[in-house]
């Protein structure tokens, strides 16, 4: 299946804003197409990834798991990526995802995204730019949870013991998504 740029641009248009149509061409030549089915693990957490996955068509579950119980962080859709935290700092992944439809994307390793940056340094940039964006955003609301979680768990201390572990724990899984998705 081949994706054009006009493809790439409706769905990533922070990506593709200001360049031309050969910049986004180059990109996409770089691209490596996958398909898979439904119920498939594309990264697990705690596993070395250096690839990014621009994702296409379907829908995926991101989820974390400790003890055999998994807690889901976040829905995953068309126009959206993942896979860009190990992929940039080289570390494990931080969460699991699997398919939840059958899934189309387009991936990106470590190695042909730092050829991009040589040949191509907006295009890379722009890449960089729309991550920081996602990244940013997420610390922003997790600062948000921390402090509102600060002050439910000040104000919780007259609460039964019980409730106040039902409520961290939704604050925590809370917590947690905002910072995985």
């Amino acid at each position: 299946m081949s994706l054009t740029t006009q493809e790439f641009s409706k769905l990533f248009p922070k990506i593709t804003e200001h360049t031309n149509s050969e910049e986004v061409s180059d990109l996409i030549r770089m691209l490596k197409y996958v398909s898979i089915g439904e119920n498939k693990h594309i990264i697990k957490d705690n596993q070395e990834n250096d690839t990014l996955y621009f994702v296409i068509e379907g829908r995926l579950n991101c989820y974390i798991e400790k003890d055999g119980t998994k807690i889901s962080i976040g829905k995953i859709f068309p126009g959206e990526y993942i896979g860009e935290v190990s992929m940039l700092d080289n570390s494990n992944a931080t969460s699991s995802v699997i398919t939840e439809t059958p899934c189309i994307f387009y991936s990106l390793n470590k190695t042909s995204f730092d050829e991009l940056g040589k040949e191509h340094p907006v295009i890379s940039g722009k890449i960089l730019r729309s991550i920081s964006s996602i990244l940013t955003n997420r610390l922003i609301s997790t600062d948000k949870l921390l402090f509102d979680g600060l002050i439910v768990h000040k104000e919780s201390n007259i609460h039964h013991e019980h409730t106040k572990i039902d409520s961290a724990r939704d604050w925590f899984v809370k917590l947690y998504h905002q910072l995985h998705h």
